[in-house]
């Protein structure tokens, strides 16, 4: 566990005064308001529904991981194993999200008072916040009637989780450090991020994805300039998914 990821702090986003000029991006199953700065053409590769906002001639600044549905078997087997390993329970994937990310490192002085049970459950909860937290000295939470999201802000990546309220999915976004849009992508998302499908399997998003002008195009068959950029936003993802899996495994009876 890096001290690094268990050390972030949760804070109140609070969407700058002045709203920049945005433009809609459509993905078929999601619509959502953007800086026109980062728009791009959004393209999705090797047939999958990992979309990376292509500008030409410049790199990208912006991607957008697949939806997530609650009812995923990944997210069903996470929640029951923290629920049975720290006795609480979490309606949803951001709930537990929300709550590991909330929770301070403690050291031996404290079990006392917090009890045995009280620190188990916070260990728990330790581990999957050095996940979340991507090793960003602050995440920032943001809550709306429709919305839940989640900024982690750091020099390497700045990793936003939103979280559609209404129709129970999870979509990530990835955001190139030196944007100076950051603050205005993260409150644009907020205001405007809805999840418009009513499919709860991938062949159909991305059915509606192309519908909407996405384009899928094989790896190989690209110039590859575009996805250079985008090589430690996706070794992220990826060791993101890595660990909960690990987390998961260590959670079973």
């Amino acid at each position: 566990m890096s001290s690094k990821g268990v050390q972030a702090e949760l804070k109140t986003f609070v969407a700058p005064n002045e709203r920049e000029p945005t433009e809609l991006i459509d993905l078929g199953y999601a619509r959502f308001e953007v800086p026109k700065s980062l728009v791009g053409v959004p393209t999705a590769h090797d047939d999958g529904l990992f979309v990376v906002f292509v500008e030409e001639a410049t790199a990208a600044k912006l991607s957008a991981g697949p939806p997530v549905g609650e009812d995923d078997p990944d997210v069903v087997q996470l929640l029951a194993a923290i629920s049975q390993a720290t006795g609480d329970e979490f309606e949803t994937s951001y709930a537990l999200r929300k709550r590991a990310l909330s929770i301070q490192p403690f050291t031996v002085f404290d079990i006392p008072f917090k009890g045995l049970r009280q620190t188990a459950s916070d260990s728990v909860l330790l581990l999957l916040k050095d996940t979340y937290s991507v090793g960003a000295p602050v995440v920032w939470q943001g809550d709306t009637e429709h919305i839940g999201l989640l900024w982690a802000e750091s020099d390497r990546v700045n990793i936003v989780t939103v979280f559609d309220k209404e129709k129970r999915v999870t979509q990530t976004f990835l955001l190139h450090p030196e944007s100076n849009e950051a603050a205005a992508f993260v409150a644009s998302l907020l205001a405007t991020y809805r999840f418009v499908s009513d499919a709860r399997d991938v062949e159909t998003w991305k059915k509606e994805a192309r519908s909407a002008g996405v384009l899928f195009k094989l790896q190989e068959n690209g110039t590859g300039v575009e996805l250079l950029s985008e090589e430690e936003r996706l070794e992220q993802i990826a060791d993101e998914i890595q660990a909960r899996r690990t987390q998961r495994k260590a959670l079973e009876p």
